[in-house]
């Protein structure tokens, strides 16, 4: 059974989606991608924060192209 939303935390926007498609076994133009978090370096690479995204399946009745 394909799961409808995935919420996933990764170091960058793309290796979150990327972990995302492949956790729901779905290809991009199925997905619609949200931005929970879009993360922080730090300061010399201290206090960062890792990118959380939100993955939710397309419904039938949804446009099959995402947002740039």
């Amino acid at each position: 059974m394909e799961r409808t939303n995935v919420e996933i935390i990764a170091d960058s926007v793309d290796e979150a989606v990327a972990q995302g498609l492949a956790q729901m076994g779905l290809p991009m133009e199925m997905v619609q991608v949200e931005v929970l978090d879009a993360g922080s370096r730090g300061f010399l690479g201290i206090g960062g924060r890792q990118v959380r995204v939100r993955l939710t399946a397309k419904g039938e009745g949804q446009a099959a192209s995402a947002p740039e």
